[in-house]
């Protein structure tokens, strides 16, 4: 990994001087952020709490905890957001493992219950729709809603049903017009955690840690040019589009292209239109496919690799799947030089309706 964001629980640290004491500034650069958590229950946030990743943030090291958002307890999601907006760095806010797995407490989880609710989000249904409509209500006080993040942590750590659980909320958003860039997260908080897997790549126009440019980062990561990995690279594009951009036509070929270290296997690639699965195919490591697709209207175009968890994979990484996703890319069928959200369908895609199965 070569951009290490860090983010401790409600405390700025600030990574630099460490890496700068192991002398690794030649092989990794850093952007200090923060966590910010609220674990209270009351009348503003009754049904749970709220974990959000938001970075850049600035050292205040003679401040509370290293100048971390004050207050956040007992504050709904849009006020959280609306106090780290106007601090002086505008960061980049990443809604945290909003789904529950297993025996985890869904009190971390803010789609399962969406704070103040009564009822988690519904891929189902419309954003306007109960309990969804929640996110919608603007504050009387700074105009904010509890959809005003950039971002969704849609891999986090070895576990694939949550991963599909989150895909479920993410696609019901993108079809309903919320452009939010998926990411792929360690959550490495302890020891005997893997750093850096899954790993979000992020496309810039320079790659060079010597010319690295926390600024264009930033803004490639707000455009959604990226796409996440436990060990999978890809290449994606819709005839000129790449990830993020938008394709203008009926019509285009999709390419994918797939590289991998030696022990990183490698079977199928999987295309989705709108969050529904249109084809699947077996690929190793090396190869590319193309595929024609004909789109009615405006859509979104998303790819998926994966292969089996087995040989040295699985005993270096256990639990986790070689696997990789993309953020969409956006077609515009209309020509009016943007991308118009189609809305739910009538006949929904499985994805939405049955998340918990793999596709």
């Amino acid at each position: 990994a070569e951009v290490l964001v860090a983010t401790e629980h409600d405390r700025i640290v600030d990574p630099r001087p460490a890496i700068e004491r192991a002398a690794l500034g030649h092989t990794l650069v850093s952007i200090t952020g923060v966590e910010a958590t609220a674990a209270f229950l009351g009348a503003d946030t009754p049904d749970g709490t709220i974990h959000l990743n938001a970075f850049p943030m600035r050292p205040e090291p003679k401040q509370f905890r290293g100048g971390a958002v004050p207050q956040m307890e007992g504050r709904r999601l849009r006020d959280v957001l609306a106090a780290l907006r106007s601090g002086p760095t505008s960061p980049f806010v990443q809604l945290n493992h909003p789904r529950a797995v297993g025996e985890e407490k869904m009190g971390d989880t803010y789609f399962d219950h969406l704070s103040f609710a009564g009822g988690g989000y519904d891929p189902t249904l419309a954003l306007g729709d109960a309990p969804n409509q929640v996110l919608l209500e603007a504050s009387p006080d700074h105009g904010g809603t509890d959809l005003d993040f950039h971002g969704v942590e849609l891999a986090n750590g070895t576990d694939m049903v949550r991963y599909r659980r989150v895909r479920a909320d993410w696609f019901s958003l993108l079809l309903q017009g919320e452009r939010i860039t998926a990411n792929a997260n360690s959550d490495s908080h302890r020891l005997g955690v893997v750093v850096g897997l899954p790993r979000t790549y992020v496309e810039t126009e320079d790659d060079r840690l010597s010319a690295f440019d926390p600024d264009a980062l930033l803004e490639a990561l707000r455009q959604g040019r990226a796409w996440g990995t436990t060990g999978p690279l890809l290449h994606v594009h819709l005839e000129r589009a790449r990830i993020g951009g938008l394709h203008e036509g009926d019509r285009g070929t999709l390419h994918v292209g797939v590289e991998a270290a030696p022990w990183i296997p490698v079977a199928e690639w999987r295309a989705y239109v709108n969050g529904e699965l249109v084809h699947r195919g077996p690929i190793a490591a090396g190869e590319s496919r193309a595929l024609p697709l004909a789109f009615a209207r405006d859509a979104f175009v998303t790819v998926e690799v994966e292969g089996p968890a087995e040989g040295r994979y699985a005993e270096a990484l256990p639990g986790f799947t070689p696997f990789a996703f993309t953020n969409p890319i956006f077609v515009d069928v209309d020509g009016n030089g943007r991308f118009d959200a189609p809305g739910l369908p009538d006949d929904l895609p499985s994805t939405l309706t049955d998340p918990d199965r793999a596709d």
